[in-house]
């Protein structure tokens, strides 16, 4: 093994907000990678997170994974779960694990959204972000979906036009130019893309 795991434990007015730190073992970490999940799956059991956790360790990087407050270790009620406790526990980490430090955030899901409005507010805390399966806007992504089995299911048409998806899933253009956002996609029809 060539990474150590421990607890984070960053307070906020209710409780705890939990997670791990995995690091080098020998070495002190180069890089912190910041895990934010989705609404309804802890960072701290995710696997494609815990991957992350078992692998960056070797190449240098600080591995944080937290659970929002109500949501896998964290304390609080899943029911009081909304954007602004959601980013607010962002911060509260970064500020607790890397107070003066520029970091990279893996985020899915719902937490695309958390880490792009954290960074709209604060850009240069913020030096890479990698978006898994990004919601930033779910009834957008919604009828996507929709439109998409409803063309999958009929015989003549196998395909989603690229300039549907285009159209239909990004309304978040108040956060950057489409052309600074989307640098280099993981796969153009799954909603995930690499700032």
């Amino acid at each position: 093994m060539t990474y150590k795991t421990s607890l984070l434990e960053a307070p906020f007015k209710d409780g705890l907000i939990r997670g791990t730190i995995t690091e080098p073992l020998h070495e002190p970490a180069k890089k912190t990678l910041v895990c934010v999940h989705g609404f309804e799956w802890p960072a701290s059991i995710d696997q494609k997170f815990r991957i992350l956790a078992e692998e960056l360790p070797k190449h240098g990087y600080r591995v944080i994974r937290f659970d929002y407050r109500g949501n896998g270790l964290s304390d609080g009620k899943f029911r009081d779960t909304r954007i602004a406790t959601m980013l607010e526990d962002l911060s509260l980490v970064l500020d607790h694990v890397a107070p003066d430090e520029n970091v990279e955030i893996a985020s899915y899901s719902i937490g695309t959204a958390i880490t792009s409005l954290y960074w709209k507010n604060n850009p240069s805390r913020i030096g890479k972000i990698i978006f898994f399966g990004a919601a930033f806007d779910h009834a957008s992504i919604s009828r996507f979906v929709t439109l998409k089995r409803a063309l999958l299911t009929l015989p003549f048409v196998r395909f989603t036009p690229r300039s549907l998806v285009e159209r239909v899933a990004w309304r978040f253009k108040q956060c950057a130019a489409i052309d600074k956002i989307f640098k280099k996609p993981f796969h153009p029809t799954k909603f995930s893309h690499e700032i």
